[in-house]
């Protein structure tokens, strides 16, 4: 069966789950474009949420998401921050306006 891709370009929606599948198993999120030649426009996250599974659409939005972050400059990982960092601490237990590890150094590690 077909899938309208990016723009008005049909493809096999078969072909596109495993393009998708493919291209999140390794990494590159942003490498999800139109399969037509000359097109390569980058496939839509609604297209994408609609062909594929949940935790694979959940990983690529999970990637996409760090990739655009990563490119904000000044912008750096803070692990105390992240809930799926053994460093997490929630925000309440922070008592200070910046983070002890940021204000330490610990970020340059």
């Amino acid at each position: 069966s077909g899938v309208g891709g990016a723009g008005s370009h049909a493809s096999c929606r078969e072909c596109l789950v495993a393009m998708v599948d493919a291209a999140v198993g390794s990494g590159a999120c942003d490498a999800i474009r139109c399969p037509v030649a000359g097109c390569r426009v980058p496939l839509s996250a609604r297209l994408i949420s609609q062909i594929c599974s949940a935790s694979c659409y959940s990983r690529w939005e999970r990637m996409r998401k760090e990739q655009l972050l990563s490119q904000l400059p000044g912008l750096c990982y803070c692990p105390r921050c992240d809930p799926a960092s053994p460093d997490y601490r929630p925000r309440s237990t922070l008592k200070h306006a910046l983070c002890s590890f940021f204000a330490a150094g610990g970020w340059r590690r």
